[in-house]
């Protein structure tokens, strides 16, 4: 198809969604705006939406009161509030309708310019707009400024960030209001896992990713350098026990146990979940479920993942109940018949362990009978 008024090739782009029904009433005041909507260049179509976003809060006649200035004095239709709409979006330049409608923002027909041809939802366009009349807001207009494409996830996103967070490598990488609560979330985690971090040092680290970096690796990056773990067990130091509670820590015991603690349990442990403690004497990582109250035992690990022995077991299990570590219920008073799990099909713990759990049920039977 070719416009006669300037001989370029035109290609018209379908309507749809809340924008077909305002605009479709104006057509039937104003015939061929409709026609102007779809032929439109993507900044007149973003014109237009923009101003039926309004249409959609107000009434007709207080919308066509603020364009009638836009309109010639000797258009045909002066009388009808959609007329005088439609007359408006067909003949005005894209910055006299945000100019009459707003007054003078700075910024906003650029922004518009870098929407694309479909509308956002009619809320996006109201956030749009406050975010560049509200003095609250300058800084996110800032980042929307320097976007090279805007979109209504965009919007909402900037509008959810927070100082000094407002940032357009967030904007780009986090698609809702839900992910900015968690990032939100994580920087404040952050922080207590790693004290000395301000928040000069946190975004100049998030202005230094890479573009294909996931804002989950960033987290994760930071969290890996722990000083401190939250909620760490109900064990204090000493000749037996000591706990593993710094992201070092973590790391040093993975290598020396040649297992994955680092890799797979670091962030569980600064998340407060789950703690680990070394046992010297027979050198045995203790593995804690962390509680509302305490802590339980979850696992023991030896050295390159190797079974640990039954007096060991005994020992430590016994140093843990002294300092008040609960002990799952199939390491003592269940253990009788842990083999009778295995025919129940019930694999709470490797199969390499039943034969310990028996072992150390004999030895507390043998304590019991004795005393």
């Amino acid at each position: 198809m070719i416009d006669p008024s300037n001989d370029r090739a035109i290609h018209p782009r379908p309507i749809t969604g809340w924008v077909l029904d305002p605009l479709t009433r104006c057509d039937e005041a104003c015939p061929g705006i409709l026609r102007r909507a779809v032929i439109g260049s993507p900044l007149r179509r973003q014109g237009i939406f923009i101003t039926l976003a309004y249409l959609n809060t107000s009434n007709p006649q207080d919308l066509a009161i603020e364009l009638r200035p836009l309109v010639s004095r000797g258009s045909s239709d002066l009388t009808s509030p959609l007329g005088i709409i439609g007359q408006a979006l067909m003949i005005a330049r894209v910055r006299k309708l945000v100019r009459a409608l707003y007054g003078p923002v700075d910024g906003l027909v650029e922004v518009l310019g870098r929407i694309g041809s479909d509308p956002l939802a009619s809320e996006d366009y109201r956030t749009l707009i406050e975010i560049h009349t509200d003095p609250r807001y300058r800084s996110r207009a800032r980042v929307l400024r320097k976007m090279t494409t805007v979109s209504g996830q965009g919007i909402r996103t900037l509008l959810a960030l927070k100082p000094p967070y407002v940032l357009p490598v967030l904007v780009r990488r986090l698609t809702s209001p839900e992910q900015v609560e968690d990032l939100l979330c994580s920087i404040d985690l952050i922080k207590r896992l790693v004290p000395q971090a301000a928040d000069t040092d946190l975004i100049a680290s998030l202005k230094r990713l890479q573009p294909s970096t996931h804002i989950r690796d960033w987290v994760t990056s930071w969290i890996h350098r722990a000083t401190v773990f939250l909620n760490d067990p109900p064990i204090k130091d000493d000749s037996e026990f000591v706990m593993l509670n710094s992201a070092s820590a973590i790391r040093d015991a993975a290598r020396r146990y040649s297992n994955c603690l680092e890799r797979d349990r670091l962030v569980h442990c600064a998340l407060g979940r789950e703690g680990y403690v070394e046992h010297l004497p027979t050198r045995t990582l203790v593995e804690l479920r962390i509680l509302n109250r305490g802590a339980v035992l979850e696992g023991l690990h030896r050295p390159r993942n190797s079974i640990v022995g039954a007096e060991a077991a005994r020992t430590i299990i016994t140093g843990l109940q002294d300092r008040g570590v609960l002990i799952p219920a199939q390491l003592s008073q269940a253990s009788a018949y842990g083999r009778v799990a295995r025919f129940a099909r019930i694999y709470d713990l490797p199969r390499s362990e039943f034969d310990l759990i028996e072992t150390v049920n004999r030895i507390e039977l043998k304590v019991s009978h004795a005393a």
